[in-house]
């Protein structure tokens, strides 16, 4: 990291928190419970709002596309790509270990996946070989190893300083792919998703130079492209599933997110540096990878024990210890070992 901005993405860390706690209450209150119907709680109470709280998964990609611009800075390719195994994988086995064995003692008869699907979900490869994933959330993976390989190719072929001129070629395959899906290129460069990632290429770029011309034309064009996008999953959510939202609501969240971004970019929004703050970006990742499953079989197994108002906090808690004890205990020292290994090998 460039200790100049050390402390500066600090607010990213929480930033990342709210996205990955938010995910967590939608699907324990919205999306099991309204949508699924896999033995979640309803709370119809909230549902007018929660509903729009998956939305924090294109914020997701937001603050991707921030990070991953960061962190390449400097790196060659292998180093880069060693980074992402090291980052992604330690936690990644164990939270999909984890929770496989819990859902195939306890998720039943919800969960209905063998040995042979878990050893493939290990891979990360799953949806490449058509192997459902042990959580449903892990298909966001699959979309940032595409974004992931992108800026592979961008720092192999010594393009990355020129992240402008990708995000445009980029927003351009994006914008076509909504009215005539582009063959080959749609998925390989997660163009439904692409405005997102790339908004947060942008926003980076703005941190790291100062604002410059090209930047507002850039993201009004990645917002007009990812609102659109947005819009037209949420209206077929509405019709299939009954899951009906605001587009009026939509716009006002995904306009706020552009505004904080922006706001980051231009240094006009920081926080000091704090092991809180750290812990809060840690558990992150893992929280996310073991929060849906394992979450609603508690969720399930406790409905008729204890209140749901209290059942709710305490589960949502609960998964937030769990990540912190993975992300204290063995993710951290994991991956000193492995930066230790790679910085050995020149990676």
């Amino acid at each position: 990291m460039h200790t100049r901005n050390a402390g500066r993405l600090h607010i990213i860390d929480l930033l990342r928190f709210i996205a990955a706690f938010s995910v967590m209450v939608y699907h324990f209150t919205y999306r099991a419970p309204m949508i699924d119907h896999i033995g979640g709680i309803p709370f119809p109470e909230l549902d007018w709002w929660t509903r729009y709280l998956h939305l924090s998964v294109r914020l997701f990609f937001m603050i991707s596309g921030f990070v991953i611009c960061y962190s390449a800075d400097g790196k060659t390719a292998l180093q880069f790509a060693w980074s992402r195994v090291v980052r992604l994988y330690p936690a990644y086995l164990l939270c999909v270990t984890l929770t496989f064995f819990v859902c195939r003692e306890f998720w039943q008869p919800y969960f209905t996946l063998g040995v042979k699907d878990w050893l493939v979900n290990l891979t990360m490869m799953q949806e490449y070989l058509k192997v459902e994933h042990v959580d449903p959330p892990y298909w966001t993976l699959t979309e940032e190893l595409h974004f992931y390989a992108l800026m592979f190719m961008l720092l192999l072929t010594g393009q990355s300083h020129r992240r402008l001129l990708f995000v445009t070629v980029w927003m351009l395959l994006s914008g076509v792919d909504y009215f005539i899906k582009v063959p080959l290129a749609r998925y390989e460069m997660t163009l439904e998703h692409a405005p997102f990632f790339a908004a947060g290429m942008v926003f980076y770029d703005m941190f790291k130079h100062g604002v410059r011309v090209p930047h507002w034309p850039l993201l009004g064009l990645t917002f007009s492209i990812g609102l659109a996008r947005f819009l037209r999953w949420s209206d077929i959510d509405g019709r299939e599933m009954h899951a009906v939202c605001s587009p009026v609501v939509i716009t006002i969240i995904l306009a706020s997110m552009y505004v904080f971004f922006i706001l980051v970019a231009l240094r006009k929004l920081s926080l000091p540096e704090s092991r809180w703050l750290a812990a809060a970006g840690g558990i992150t990742y893992p929280l996310y990878l073991i929060h849906d499953r394992i979450g609603l079989t508690l969720l399930h197994k406790l409905a008729g024990v204890m209140d749901r108002w209290l059942l709710l906090p305490v589960v949502m808690g609960g998964m937030c210890a769990v990540a912190f004890a993975i992300w204290r205990f063995y993710e951290q020292p994991v991956m000193r070992a492995l930066q230790a290994f790679g910085r050995r090998r020149g990676l």
